[in-house]
């Protein structure tokens, strides 16, 4: 299959839909392949189905994948695209990049149409899309309408004070409430307090070969 474009770029989202569709065709076409291979040589149905499970399996994962993303650039296209385009083309750089990020792992499942130049470009229109989606990240996070409490993460904080509110709840985490490790009394008892007190304070120099 000859792909439409040339870089990534380029790609329209109907043409991302496009891959993942013909994708789905081959691999339905190769498991049907199989499937009557086997039944050729005598297999019953079952034994025919256990022989192609994992051909199954993979063209099965390949018509989800087609539908999921299919089914979201209609809804995107037919509800929010008529309402707001600002929205729209946020959660169209968040589909471009989940459909480039699914390229990406299952390379070989395109290797067929993807020239040189698309494959080695893939990382890099990822990125591009990452720096694209950066600015809206806030946003898309907080269009969901969790409040702090209900995730309850240091790492979701609305004034983005991440690291001091690591610190304060690590300071409260039962395990540093004493000066003594948890179980301390137990691991002692296997272990060499020799040799570690030996090893305070002294690191080993190791000249490089490099």
């Amino acid at each position: 299959t000859t792909l439409p474009f040339n870089s990534w770029p380029n790609a329209t989202p109907e043409n991302l839909v496009a891959m993942f569709r013909d994708r789905a065709r081959r691999q339905a076409m190769r498991l049907e392949e199989r499937f009557q291979a086997s039944q050729k040589r005598g297999l019953s149905f079952t034994d025919a189905t256990n022989e192609t499970a994992i051909h199954g399996y993979k063209a099965a994962s390949c018509h989800s994948a087609y539908i999921t993303i299919s089914r979201n650039l209609d809804a995107l296209n037919e509800f929010v695209k008529p309402k707001d385009t600002n929205i729209y083309n946020a959660l169209l750089n968040l589909f471009q990049l989940t459909a480039l990020r699914q390229i990406k792992d299952d390379l070989a499942d395109w290797f067929e149409c993807l020239t040189p130049h698309l494959v080695d470009s893939l990382t890099d229109g990822i990125h591009v899309l990452l720096d694209n989606i950066r600015p809206d990240a806030v946003g898309l996070v907080d269009a969901l309408g969790f409040e702090d409490e209900q995730l309850d993460s240091t790492l979701g904080r609305y004034d983005g004070r991440v690291y001091e509110a690591i610190y304060e709840q690590a300071k409260l985490s039962p395990l540093n409430q004493s000066p003594k490790m948890v179980g301390w009394e137990s691991i002692s008892k296997v272990l060499d307090l020799d040799f570690i007190k030996a090893g305070v304070g002294q690191r080993a120099c190791v000249d490089s070969k490099l």
